[in-house]
């Protein structure tokens, strides 16, 4: 029966991380992989010497078992694969943290993808309710300089002759 377990290694029972035991119809130690010689009775074996299979397991066990009545020609016996949990936990981290990176990913690309729809539906609107731009004003009439205040200007007479009189200048009549 060892032989045949040893046989099956290739199939999904790792021996290594792994133990193996032959048991009897009690649940006495056979034969096993680790050379012990008694194994602690639970509920998956009790299952196993009822005839049924035997494979529940309880999240706060620290391992998981399984447990299959087999009936050969020289007799019935029980194979009892007991693990120690640690492939269960290394699978659900690193299931864990692929799922996580993906959530990451996921979350950069619909960032990225919403700045761009987004500014691709408000540029147009934009455009739209953009306001008006204000009318260009023409600017007012110049208004000539007044006589700088160091030049004399006086007034003359219709001789010719210089006053000495400021005249009174209206710039507003004055053109350009």
């Amino acid at each position: 029966m060892k032989a045949l377990l040893m046989a099956q290694a290739g199939l999904g029972i790792d021996i290594t991380g792994r133990n193996v035991y032959i048991l009897d119809q009690t649940g006495s130690v056979l034969d096993s992989s680790n050379q012990k010689t008694s194994v602690a009775m639970t509920q998956n074996i009790l299952s196993a010497m009822n005839g049924e299979v035997g494979q529940s397991s309880a999240i706060t066990n620290n391992y998981m078992d399984l447990a299959v009545p087999v009936d050969a020609a020289s007799g019935s016996y029980i194979a009892y694969i007991r693990d120690n949990r640690a492939t269960v936990d290394a699978l659900t981290s690193e299931l864990l943290s692929i799922i996580l990176r993906a959530l990451v990913l996921g979350l950069v690309i619909c960032v990225i993808l919403s700045f761009l729809l987004s500014q691709i539906l408000i540029t147009p609107i934009r455009a739209l309710t953009a306001p008006e731009p204000a009318p260009v004003r023409e600017r007012p009439a110049k208004k000539p300089m007044a006589p700088e205040a160091d030049a004399l200007v006086y007034e003359i007479s219709a001789t010719g002759e210089a006053t000495g009189n400021i005249p009174e200048i209206d710039f507003d009549d004055v053109d350009e």
